[in-house]
């Protein structure tokens, strides 16, 4: 999860416990794992304990990562309490204006006005009664400025934008099927009354205090009292949902927040999950698949599982000799055709990488791979599961092969990364045709799915903060070109390192638009590049990449984070409804309408 989107209540002792609790009550255990893995990456002691396990166990990475996130949470909290302050908050807005970053200016300057709200209003209760009344005007003034920030804003973004206190009824309501965005809205709006109250009267007895002549106890109390009002702060800016695309207005524009962790795979492993594979990356995806295969086929009738079969084999055949104009009715003929017309195109160049190696490991590998090959064409009429397994068995047999030999000879210098790579391309290529959206059922989705960003293209203006540039239409240009590259490319890491290659101008463009490249800003970007280029088939690359490529490439690193972004980014485009950009559906029908009416322009 990016550092700015850790709700404050997830690095808070025992508070942190009873939200996952709370979540597994509600059967949210996903989001009850996120609330520890954050915890423990943000409290100030357990934070720096994981850190220190991890570089003893060799894990550098992960131990800067700790630290890093240990870090922002800290400067951020910091950076909401000075915003509180009244004065310097202002001169600081002031600077961010000055520096062109609108969200940050507007972010000090109503931390800072809020605060001024909560003391006047204190102050006015002070002059009526007692410390119950101080702390009422406290919390009144503190809602009086909400008020006043969410009509403005409103008025000129043109639709709902919430703020302070509001913005936390806001988000209980809106996410109350939530469990854990229910506990962070809830609490904080609960915790921000409360300090709100008690720093009002604080503020009223300072008052008094002043009036008595006592200032240096005055002063002390005044200090207690920014403290509480500064702690509704921090509150209020870290309370968040972790959802993958979340709401919130400002500058009359969407800000979504993905959450990092989310990426993550849900079982908690640290490398990247998918959302094709409910959350989980390719090696726990695996292990449980291999659990559950057996149950699964020990209840599968056979006549149904052989009717099952003919019908994906009519289906799949139908389309390769489309693809590659056989017109013949013998299958085996056609099957002959696609497997040795390939086969002597790449070969040479796989066998030239083997003559590399030792004869005895050339051959092995050799032989695995091309029983693979073999395997994959006499299995073609069966799902793509079945034929991804085969594959990723292959890559694990390889691994193995490789281990062995250097474990018996120590003359054995070959690489398991390069050879499994060369193996993976090599198989890809040869059956790209049976393995890549090799099914009417997909090449229908494949048009759907074509038909549908277009009709949405009038949402890309949610996607950008600020005018679209040159610069910035370069850069999604230069990113929408290699989306487009990814039908040019056959081996799952080809068309991975298309992707990013993507994202490396991606980064440039949220630089350029939004001034940061942090997942908050990549995923929108993200969403913009894909509403713009449209790229066909990319469905069909992406469900090639994480079936038929390798594991590590796809859940961990520079790739598996651009991988996963781009996943989430499109099946978020693909699951698009009027509640998400907060439309009426009338809105939304008319929009569409319009849509309908480009899409119908293409076609013809």
């Amino acid at each position: 999860m990016s550092s700015s989107n850790v709700p404050f209540f997830d690095s808070v002792p025992v508070i942190a416990q009873l939200k996952s609790l709370v979540q597994v009550i509600f059967k949210d255990v996903k989001g009850a794992r996120l609330t520890q893995e954050n915890f423990s990456r943000t409290c100030i002691v357990v934070s720096q304990v994981r850190s220190m396990v991890e570089l003893a166990a060799g894990d550098k990475l992960a131990a800067r990562q700790t630290q890093l996130t240990f870090l922002r949470v800290g400067l951020r909290n910091g950076n909401a309490f000075i915003n509180g302050v009244p004065v310097v908050g202002h001169i600081k807005g002031g600077i961010h204006y000055a520096l062109d970053d609108k969200n940050g200016g507007h972010e000090a300057m109503k931390a800072s006005s809020r605060t001024v709200g909560v003391i006047a209003g204190a102050l006015g209760g002070a002059l009526i009664g007692g410390p119950a009344v101080a702390a009422a005007g406290g919390v009144g003034g503190g809602l009086a400025v909400d008020t006043l920030s969410t009509a403005i804003e409103s008025a000129v973004n043109r639709r709902y934008s919430p703020s302070g206190t509001l913005a936390l009824g806001t988000e209980l309501v809106r996410n109350h099927s939530d469990a854990g965005a229910v506990f962070d809205a809830a609490g904080g709006f609960a915790l921000t009354v409360a300090l709100d109250g008690v720093g009002g009267a604080l503020v009223g007895q300072g008052a008094r205090l002043v009036a008595t002549n006592n200032v240096p106890s005055a002063a002390a109390v005044s200090m207690s009292a920014l403290d509480h009002v500064g702690i509704a702060l921090r509150v209020g800016s870290g309370v968040g949902s972790s959802t993958l695309a979340h709401f919130n207005q400002r500058d009359g524009r969407i800000r979504w927040r993905l959450a990092e962790l989310n990426l993550l795979c849900r079982n908690g492993c640290g490398w990247y999950g998918t959302l094709k594979r409910n959350g989980l990356c390719g090696k726990c995806w695996r292990l449980k698949k291999i659990g559950s295969k057996q149950t699964h086929m020990s209840q599968l009738k056979f006549e149904k599982f052989q009717q099952k079969r003919r019908r994906i084999s009519e289906r799949r055949f139908r389309t390769v000799k489309d693809a590659l104009g056989l017109e013949s009715d013998d299958d085996q003929c056609h099957l002959r055709i696609i497997k040795h017309t390939h086969r002597r195109r790449y070969t040479e160049k796989f066998e030239v990488f083997l003559t590399d190696l030792s004869p005895s490991l050339a051959t092995e590998i050799s032989k695995q791979t091309e029983e693979t090959i073999d395997m994959l064409f006499e299995l073609q009429h069966y799902p793509t599961e079945t034929l991804s397994e085969k594959v990723q068995k292959l890559f694990l047999d390889v691994s193995d092969i490789i281990k062995n030999y250097s474990e018996n000879d120590s003359e054995c210098s070959a690489s398991e990364v390069d050879v499994v790579d060369r193996v993976e391309q090599y198989v890809c290529v040869l059956t790209y045709p049976i393995l890549f959206c090799a099914s009417e059922a997909e090449e229908k989705e494949e048009t759907e799915n074509l038909e549908w960003i277009d009709s949405i293209k009038w949402v890309k203006k949610e996607f950008v903060t600020k005018q679209e540039t040159p610069e910035f239409i370069n850069y999604i240009e230069q990113a929408g070109q290699e989306l487009m590259n990814l039908n040019a490319v056959r081996s799952a890491a080809d068309k991975l390192a298309c992707i990013v290659r993507c994202f490396i101008h991606l980064t440039a463009a949220s630089t350029e638009n939004r001034g940061s490249c942090s997942a908050d800003d990549l995923f929108p970007t993200t969403v913009y590049a894909v509403l713009n280029a449209n790229p066909p088939c990319l469905q069909a690359n992406l469900d090639f990449v994480v079936k038929f490529g390798q594991p590590y490439q796809v859940s961990n690193g520079d790739s598996g984070y651009a991988y996963t972004t781009l996943d989430a980014a499109f099946t978020f485009l693909r699951n698009l409804e009027p509640s998400i950009l907060e439309i009426s559906q009338k809105e939304w029908d008319e929009q569409m309408s319009k849509g309908a009416e480009v899409v119908s322009e293409h076609i013809q």
